[in-house]
């Protein structure tokens, strides 16, 4: 997932760099529930190149709350939290394996909105609306609770209870077997 999100921010870099000659006078800065612009600003790089920041910075912060999330696990909200916090030191790592997978796979999803909302704006201000790119971002981000709970959060589930039963069959060993 991590190179998928490498290639997202390459693509919303070099495609904001793109378009910005291209970019008239003025240019959408919000949208309506129907996707039509209703409110606009002069171009400028503030402007145009807000969002990708936006979208950067944000990314940059799922990605070091991942790490955040392994090592300060008590401190933020993480699927089956309490029985990841209830298994020893040395049996954390597999499962913090698809804790951060989980988390690589929101950052996928934040530059892939900000991505669709970039290019929104940039058909808006060229007079080349594309209707159906706002409303993908709805679709997007509501497709995105469903993976999270039906794919995601059964892998941390049952690598927490693998863990858990390898320390039941082996009492004496903290160190969890390798997959």
């Amino acid at each position: 997932m991590r190179i998928v999100s490498v290639v997202l921010l390459v693509v919303l870099a070099v495609g904001s760099a793109a378009a910005w000659p291209t970019l008239p006078g003025e240019i959408p800065t919000h949208f309506d529930l129907s996707g039509r612009p209703d409110s606009f600003a002069a171009t400028s790089l503030a402007s145009w190149f807000a969002l990708p920041a936006i979208g950067v910075l944000t990314w940059a912060l799922v990605l070091a709350s991942s790490h955040f999330a392994i090592k300060h696990p008590s401190l933020l909200n993480i699927p089956h939290k309490q029985d990841f916090l209830e298994l020893p030191e040395a049996n954390r790592p597999p499962v913090a394996r698809h804790i951060r997978e989980l988390l690589d796979a929101v950052g996928v999803h934040v530059l892939l909105v900000f991505g669709i909302v970039q290019l929104a704006v940039y058909s808006e201000a060229r007079g080349h609306p594309v209707p159906w790119l706002l409303p993908s971002v709805l679709v997007l981000t509501a497709l995105l609770l469903p993976v999270v709970f039906f794919f995601y959060n059964p892998r941390i589930r049952d690598e927490i209870e693998r863990q858990r039963e390898l320390l039941r069959t082996n009492p004496g060993s903290r160190q969890p077997a390798r997959r």
